[in-house]
């Protein structure tokens, strides 16, 4: 079960929360 890129996107900002 792997999401789709749109929600990968914003899910990888929130981690890259440098």
């Amino acid at each position: 079960t792997t999401p789709p890129q749109n929600n990968l996107e914003p899910a990888m900002k929130k981690i890259r929360i440098e």
